[in-house]
């Protein structure tokens, strides 16, 4: 199997758009909309859930439109202490095409352990905040359009249309959550697509600052594509330095054929270069295909390889590389207390899951098949090389913090680009180094990663160790980011 089919389930949702707002979205204004009331969205007990809680869930769905009959879910657990205290983050996926794992994963705050069991996750961002789960645009996960000539099978997507679906969801989300309208908000997310959908979002609700209410504090993205040459460019240092490709395929790299080179002639769909395809053929040669590319230092769930097209509905390929793929950045523990190493398999723990009629019923969704990242989808991929790394840039300068941080063990989009991105960026912004190039320490008193800070307004931040640590250190980044204090540099 070619190491460049594999990559193209990884690259199909990294795309920017050139294409107008279609007809059907229209403006945010809701003033001829019933009033909203979240008590319906309430959920009472999640099967399998540990008890009790302690804390609210809602989950539902909020109309975008008439003809699409379009609905986006979410899923929205209260802070699990002092909600009526704690700011309030948005958090998106990390692909464009895949539902948000997030909400059973990563910094949820269960994780499936089995067919019809929860466990809690210690490291749970609703420790800090109150946070919503979105699955956006239509299409993913459990959001869709019923309307079925005209959805989401035959409609191309692109950043302002879903940056708009996003907009209309928060407005009319606080509809139903009054309570929650003037609370400090934060946009999160972690994965290459977050450095599109976040601050797309986050400069469309500043554009409407004045009439929307919404209270925008600051945009935290992890392993985000913010330039296309820069950050793909690295992939063949990130891939030689950490042993997965020899010094001859790294030399080709650096000289004929880098990583952006690899990649725009892939998704282009045109027949390799000669230099490409003998990159292309190297790559393919050295790197096993059993090798997740999206956490190299982890192992895979050897399960998924069995899955055949129940996953994706796919071909054999699609259904046992997606999910070494789709598990990016949001691999997370297995949540159990006696232990935090990986769940390999948690995916397939996570589909089966979300496909009983009773955790459907709870969750206050339509009965359905999910599945992870659904197909038919399309994503205008014409403006993929379109840098968003100015607009990060020029919300820093409205005065919106930033944290970007990245998952050393992370291929696509390596810390090599994204650290050199920043780090420029403060520069082109006008801001001076206050906590310099330092490793930071979790609470464990380990060290958590290395980070740079440019004042309150801009930090940059690495996690080490990959999926094994993602959980409990970016709680940790998520902690110093809302308290606005700088990531501890010392273990005192």
């Amino acid at each position: 199997m070619q190491t460049h089919q594999v990559i193209m389930v990884v690259i199909t949702t990294m795309a920017a758009s050139l294409f107008t707002m279609p007809s059907f979205i229209r403006a945010e204004s809701d003033a001829c909309q019933p009033p909203l009331t979240n008590e319906a969205d309430r959920i009472s007990s999640l099967p399998g859930q540990p008890e009790p809680v302690g804390f609210g869930q809602f989950s539902g769905y909020i109309a975008l439109d008439d003809q699409l009959q379009s609905r986006l879910f979410y899923y929205f657990a209260e802070a699990a202490t002092n909600p009526a205290s704690k700011p309030l983050v948005l958090w998106l996926g990390d692909q464009l095409e895949c539902s948000n794992f997030g909400a059973f994963s990563g910094n949820g705050p269960f994780s499936p352990v089995c067919g019809n069991v929860l466990a809690t996750n210690k490291y749970t961002f609703n420790q800090e905040a109150n946070i919503i789960y979105l699955d956006s645009p239509t299409g993913t996960g459990f959001s869709f359009s019923a309307n079925t000539t005209t959805t989401f099978a035959t409609y191309i997507y692109n950043d302002t249309v879903i940056a708009t679906q996003n907009m209309i969801f928060l407005t009319r989300w606080f509809q139903k959550y009054a309570e929650y309208k003037n609370r400090d908000f934060y946009i999160a997310g972690q994965g290459y697509a977050t450095g599109r959908s976040v601050p797309f979002l986050a400069n469309r609700i500043l554009r409407g600052s004045t009439t929307n209410g919404i209270n925008l504090k600051g945009i935290m993205m992890g392993n985000p594509l913010l330039n296309f040459n820069t950050d793909m460019g690295s992939i063949g240092d990130f891939l030689w330095s950490h042993g997965l490709i020899s010094d001859k395929t790294h030399v080709l790299m650096e000289t004929f054929c880098n990583g952006a080179k690899w990649l725009r002639e892939i998704y282009s769909g045109s027949p390799f270069s000669t230099a490409c395809k003998e990159v292309d053929d190297r790559l393919s040669a050295e790197i096993p295909d059993g090798l997740d590319m999206q956490d190299v230092s982890s192992d895979t769930c050897l399960a998924i390889f069995g899955l055949s097209s129940r996953i994706t509905g796919g071909s054999k390929f699609e259904s046992s590389k997606l999910f070494s793929s789709i598990r990016s950045l949001t691999a997370s523990p297995s949540h159990e207390e006696v232990s935090e190493g990986t769940d390999v398999c948690v995916k397939e723990k996570i589909i089966k899951y979300l496909n009983r009629k009773d955790v459907q019923g709870a969750l206050h969704a339509r009965t359905t098949n999910w599945t992870a990242c659904p197909r038919p989808f399309h994503y205008d991929k014409r403006g993929f090389e379109t840098p968003t790394v100015d607009m990060v840039g020029s919300l820093v300068m409205k005065g919106i913090r930033v944290l970007i941080y990245s998952i050393d063990e992370v291929t696509f989009v390596p810390f090599l680009g994204t650290r050199v991105l920043v780090s420029d960026l403060a520069d082109k912004v006008g801001l001076n180094t206050t906590v310099p190039y330092r490793g930071w320490f979790d609470t464990d008193k380990q060290v958590g990663g290395w980070t740079e800070a440019y004042g309150e307004m801009l930090t940059y931040a690495s996690i080490r160790g990959g999926s094994s640590k993602v959980a409990k250190r970016s709680l940790s980044l998520l902690r110093s980011f809302l308290e606005r204090k700088p990531l501890p540099v010392s273990k005192a």
